[in-house]
């Protein structure tokens, strides 16, 4: 079923907040209708600028996510062989497991801190406010 858009509306602005509306408008990349009804409808918008920034911590969550299950594969793989040959993992295994791990933990830090800075700087619409 299509939407149905029958209301219209007319606002003033000064010259400096009709250009600051177009200046956003431009950064969203949204058409002037598109960008208003979102910013009613309570949605965070991004430039182009931070829609950019949030593919970059996209693509580093999926490659993040890749080496925890490359590592779980490997850890999964040297405990049937383990089991398989009734051997005992040797230390020089354990320890480059340590080290991905740690090298995961590196880089799970470095996303969770780009998401804080991100959260950091998202205002609460104001139908999420408390009184």
């Amino acid at each position: 079923m299509a939407r149905v858009r029958n209301r219209a509306i007319t606002i003033r602005l000064t010259e400096k907040e009709y250009k600051l509306l177009g200046e956003k408008i431009e950064m969203s990349g949204l058409t002037q209708q598109s960008f208003v009804i979102n910013a009613v409808m309570g949605a965070v918008l991004y430039g182009k600028d931070g829609m950019n920034y949030l593919e970059e911590i996209r693509n580093d969550v999926a490659s993040f996510v890749e080496q925890v299950r490359g590592i779980a594969t490997n850890i999964n793989q040297m405990a049937r062989i383990a089991n398989a040959n009734k051997e005992t993992i040797t230390e020089s295994k354990v320890l480059k497991l340590k080290s991905d791990f740690d090298l995961i933990k590196k880089e799970g830090d470095e996303i969770w801190r780009s998401l804080r800075l991100l959260m950091a700087h998202q205002k609460v619409a104001p139908e999420h406010v408390s009184a």
